[in-house]
């Protein structure tokens, strides 16, 4: 019982990981595109 609470926790935890380094990869790829797109205009 409590092993199965464990790995949710671990899965639960590995979830918000990804999710987080997703969305830090778009805030930088937007923070690089906009800055890109104002020198080309």
């Amino acid at each position: 019982m409590q092993h199965e609470q464990e790995q949710r926790q671990n899965t639960i935890s590995v979830i918000l990981e990804i999710s987080w380094v997703i969305m830090l990869g778009m805030e930088l790829r937007m923070m690089k595109v906009i800055p890109a797109e104002r020198v080309t205009l």
